[in-house]
């Protein structure tokens, strides 16, 4: 599942951030993505166990370890550890960046 900012503009995405995780959701783990508006964000992430800010997404829940991840590096880094025989999220210069 990814987390994502709603956009009132069509097309559009409310934040760059979140679009970077947005484009993982050809990634056989995270097959749909669930709309959080902006205010209710501290919210989720301390319902998930997010106990310190900063309160911001993208984030995942991944079903198969109930792990709960927040930022793009750490949900890519996430995918790439956590299934290995799937296709890389980050490449090996990517992640030496």
């Amino acid at each position: 599942v990814v987390y994502d900012i709603p956009s009132i503009v069509l097309g559009r995405p409310w934040s760059p951030n979140t679009t970077k995780t947005r484009y993982l959701i050809a990634h056989p783990i995270l097959r749909y993505c669930l709309w959080v508006e902006f205010p209710n964000i501290a919210g989720l992430l301390q319902s998930k166990g997010i106990t310190q800010p900063p309160y911001t997404l993208p984030a995942i829940e991944d079903p198969n370890t109930g792990t709960f991840v927040v930022d793009s590096l750490a949900i890519a880094t996430h995918l790439d550890e956590t299934y290995p025989e799937m296709p890389k999220v980050l490449s090996p210069a990517a992640r030496a960046l």
